[in-house]
Formats: structure tokens, sequence, C-alpha cells
């Protein structure tokens, strides 16, 4: 997907998965869209079996995901940068 996306890396760091499994993987900077609403944010691209958003994205999103439906949320109708 990094490269259909023509996602450029620009560092390397080490991560856990969520398996605990210790990767090395590229860190990219991307826009990333939901209704209308944009965030710039770094994806990690890591070879995977679907695409992962993580929690970050999310949040710059104003989204978050409810534990009991596991159904997406708003948080608040605009979302926020870190600047």
């Amino acid at each position: 997907m990094a490269q259909k996306l023509r996602l450029k890396p620009l560092t390397k760091v080490k991560l856990m998965m969520a398996d605990k499994r210790l990767v090395e993987a590229d860190i990219a900077a991307c826009l990333v869209s939901w209704k209308g609403n944009d965030a710039p944010i770094f994806a990690a691209i890591v070879d995977v079996p679907e695409p992962l958003i993580g929690v970050e994205a999310l949040e710059a999103l104003g989204l978050s995901i409810d534990p009991t439906t596991g159904s997406v949320k708003e948080t608040r109708k605009h979302p926020s940068y870190l600047l």
C-alpha cells in the first residue's frame, strides 16, 4: 500500500506490534481524511495482512473507537493539530 500511495520514508524506527513482536519500520508523512476532515500524520510502513490505523491518527482526526461496539465515534467536530 505504501508504494501505491507513493509514501516516501523519512527515517526508520523500532516498533512493538500488537502481538509483542519488535520490528523495524520506515516512517513516512502522509495526510489522512475522514468525512471531510484531513490530518497530517506519520505512518509506519510495515508488512501486515491488512492496513491498520493507530490511535494517533484517530485522535488527529477527532475520532476514537467505542470499545463496547467497535464503532468509530467523533470526539470533536474539528480535528486539532500539534504545532
